[in-house]
């Protein structure tokens, strides 16, 4: 018998393997006296069942599961009322089964509902069911561990702009193989990873966001070996990962397995916003370690990240934390360990792999360059390798690999840190919360008056936050608002508004040359003659060149800048409220010492058609990290009518 079908059978398969002893009753004979007990016990208000089924308070006491598909219910309205569908599970169990359609049965379809009540009550006497379907995938997982993983942003998909995760569950290793020591890669190969996605049906942006937030795609739960999503999020989006090792119990390992095999067969609308891939994720875990209660601590509004610290934060959880280097994070690193003689080498082997190395080059350092041109070639042809449509760069990534293959003994060039001291990126837990609340004070030169600013973003971060745990030269901002009380006028006003912003820096390397740009829709109040105060929104789109230092300490960038703005009481194209406007956008941004950031940007807009020939508009800031979670700065900025300066205090949660 193999192993994963002998794990299955003691998971819930079958009657013998399911077998608990009640010592403080017998079993229950039948299906009657099973929801008497039920009934008794008050089964129906445990908070593990309603995890089992996602039930969510609602008003005036009554409940309502997330999981919106009808054939994941038993009892007509289970869908509102948990003590209906209990008891509707605890009699589906105890009906014989159907020949030949035995996965129909209760206890096949809902093997975790089914172990969790056999803990409770002790169903020795229900009909004993052999099931195919789940007896295969209990074996082909045959889990041992539970890992929880978090992936770096991806922006070039906005889906994926916040960062994504999933799980890897780790197969159970034989005898042999625990006495040895097995390579990641073939650890790799055997696990499975499982992550939940929406299943889109548009490509329109405005449609695609709008059914997004709206809960309108259906949820996928998909199940691949943990391999081929390293190299989906690793290679192909050059994204990295952190592993954060669960310390579950065997037993809990077994009912997350059982739970993930209902959810699969369940359906689950996906809403960006809330119900994402990291809440059901984590919802999963709550509901097989009841003792659990990570979801409780979320905010409405769930981002990866937030799930991420969720999971380093609950006391013993963690095990350990292994950082997973992208394609990209690699060969940084190993370029890093060569000099321009070295890195010369390095692009000629990525083009030839026959081009022959210095005879007095030494071994370590021949191992070096032969990883890095590997690296060079994963960068820019991992995912035309993955799907096969490109011969050539496979030809060369494998003749790269065998002429490494020549110097077993040399140290490998691009080390795979095991921990998070390792990881040169820092992990998701070390980040600031997720949203953000200004308290700030200042002076402005318009009015010659003081004034207070109270701002709250909803999510994410931005160029001169404190950088740990995020993507320092990305910025991602949505619904970014900043009200204004000015003292002298005693007036309240809206003084900005971002609604969307991605603004990517691409520094360009010998090896990466990529595009640097930003788009964003916002709100914000211009100070010039033609709009002496005037709050304008519009959209803007820009693209450019960033360059800067190895490590990314110090940067600059230049774009040519597009956008549109819509105002009141502003003289725009043929005396309109419309301004159009186009010109250069850059900036200047240094990481400094005592946990700070320094930032520039400057834009000139010339204003084509309209009286005013053009605006600018210089910003300037500062901001030290106290902590994780505050921060304090000042922020300048000089348009052609006003000055103004200002202390901010931040507070991330």
């Amino acid at each position: 018998m193999k192993p994963g079908l002998s794990l299955g059978l003691s998971l819930g398969l079958s009657l013998a393997a399911l077998l608990v002893a009640n010592t403080s009753q017998a079993a229950p004979a039948s299906a009657t006296e099973a929801v008497a007990l039920v009934r008794e016990r008050k089964l129906a208000t445990s908070p593990a069942w309603r995890r089992l089924l996602r039930y969510q308070p609602r008003t005036e006491g009554k409940w309502r599961s997330q999981i919106d598909g009808e054939e994941s219910f038993l009892a007509r309205g289970g869908k509102d009322d948990p003590e209906a569908e209990l008891e509707a599970t605890v009699r589906g169990l105890f009906a014989a089964p159907v020949r030949g359609r035995e996965d129909q049965h209760a206890s096949c379809r809902f093997p975790a509902r089914r172990r969790w009540l056999d803990a409770q009550l002790g169903l020795s006497r229900v009909p004993p069911v052999v099931c195919p379907a789940l007896e295969r995938f209990v074996a082909e997982l045959d889990a041992e561990s539970v890992t929880f993983v978090y992936a770096s942003s991806f922006v070039e998909n906005p889906a994926s702009a916040f960062g994504h995760t999933f799980l890897r569950v780790g197969k159970r290793r034989g005898a042999s193989a625990a006495a040895t020591t097995e390579a990641p890669e073939a650890a790799d190969r055997r696990d499975h990873g499982i992550d939940y996605t929406a299943t889109t049906d548009t490509d329109n942006p405005l449609l695609y966001a709008f059914k997004g937030v709206a809960g309108l795609f259906p949820g996928l739960f998909r199940f691949r070996t943990y391999d081929v999503m390293l190299r989906e999020y690793g290679a192909y989006e050059g994204r990295d990962l952190w592993e954060y090792e669960l310390a579950l119990a065997p037993s809990e390992v077994e009912l997350l397995v059982l739970h993930l095999w209902e959810l699969d067969h369940a359906r689950l609308d996906y809403f960006y916003a809330t119900e994402n891939c990291s809440y059901q994720l984590l919802a999963a875990v709550d509901a097989a370690a009841p003792r659990l209660e990570l979801v409780q601590g979320l905010k409405g509004a769930v981002f990866p990240l937030d799930t991420a610290q969720a999971v380093h934060a609950w006391p013993g959880l963690v095990r350990r934390v292994v950082y997973r280097p992208s394609v990209r994070s690699q060969l940084r690193a190993s370029l890093a360990q060569l000099g321009d003689r070295e890195q010369e080498l390095v692009e000629a082997l990525a083009q030839d792999p026959e081009v022959r190395l210095p005879v007095d080059l030494a071994p370590s350092d021949a191992a070096r360059i032969l990883d890095a041109a590997r690296l060079v070639v994963d960068l820019h042809h991992a995912k035309s390798m993955g799907d096969g449509q490109d011969p050539a760069a496979q030809l060369r990534h494998d003749r790269l690999v065998q002429r490494r293959g020549a110097w077993p003994a040399a140290e490998a060039a691009a080390p795979a840190p095991a921990g998070e001291e390792g990881a040169t990126n820092k992990p998701p837990h070390e980040s600031h919360g997720s949203m953000r609340f200004l308290l700030g004070t200042g002076m402005t030169s318009q009015y010659g008056t003081g004034f207070a600013t109270l701002g709250y973003r909803f999510a994410l971060h931005d160029l001169a936050d404190p950088p740990d745990g995020q993507p320092e030269l990305l910025q991602l901002q949505f619904l970014d608002l900043r009200l204004r009380y000015d003292h002298g006028r005693r007036t309240v006003t809206l003084d900005a508004l971002t609604f969307a912003e991605l603004l990517a820096l691409n520094p360009l390397r010998r090896f990466e040359q990529k595009l640097s740009w930003r788009v964003r829709a916002f709100g914000t109040r211009l100070h010039d003659r033609a709009a002496p105060d005037a709050f304008a929104h519009g959209v803007e789109v820009a693209a450019g060149a960033t360059i800067g230092t190895e490590s990314d300490q110090l940067v600059a960038f230049v774009m040519a800048d597009a956008y549109v703005a819509f105002a009141d009481g502003m003289d725009g194209l043929a005396g309109s409220p419309v301004r159009p406007g186009v010109g250069p956008f850059g900036g200047l941004r240094v990481r400094l010492p005592a946990h700070s950031v320094g930032l520039v940007t400057a834009s000139v807009s010339y204003l084509p058609a309209q009286r005013l020939d053009a605006t600018f508009d210089l910003r300037a800031s500062w901001r030290m990290g106290l902590s994780k979670d505050v921060a304090m700065g000042l922020e300048g900025s000089a348009q052609p009518r006003a000055l103004e300066l200002q202390l901010g205090s931040y507070l991330y949660f």
